[in-house]
């Protein structure tokens, strides 16, 4: 993604995490506003950009994860090559099993029905991003879940 806003709000946010006036230990929230086309349907849409808590702005990239639990969710991350988790939480018991087929028929990565299945998932590979080469296996250097 080359999108104009989206790599101001990457400067910006850098810029602001270099200064440790601004942010205890780099970390801090920054958002930016704009508009895209949505790649299902061809039709331009507003976008929110943020960047949450829990993160270095220091060191912020423009690489990212998608957690959807709608089929057009996943179509527009998935067509935009962004890693994606299907989470099943917000959907209604009686129609998850169906749900998880169609996300899967998506693109998306897992799915998971819980915020405690997607730290599962993703732990091990943040444990890891200092290290050496990532190992083979791991849900974000090939595409499925262990």
């Amino acid at each position: 993604m080359t999108n104009p806003v989206v790599s101001q709000l990457i400067e910006r946010s850098n810029r602001l995490g270099a200064d440790p006036r601004n942010t205890n230990y780099a970390g801090g929230n920054t958002s930016a506003t704009g508009s895209a086309t949505d790649p299902v349907t061809g039709r331009p849409v507003d976008l929110l950009w943020v960047k949450g808590s829990g993160g270095d702005l220091g060191t912020l990239t423009e690489a990212g994860l998608a957690v959807e639990d709608s089929v057009v969710g996943v179509r527009s991350a998935v067509a935009a090559g962004c890693p994606t988790i299907g989470n099943l939480l917000f959907v209604a018991p009686e129609e998850r099993e169906e749900r998880a087929a169609v996300l899967e028929s998506a693109g998306v990565l897992a799915v998971v029905s819980s915020w405690q299945e997607i730290a599962d998932l993703l732990l091990p590979v943040l444990a890891r991003r200092d290290d050496a080469p990532q190992a083979d296996g791991d849900l974000l250097t090939t595409g499925t879940a262990r």
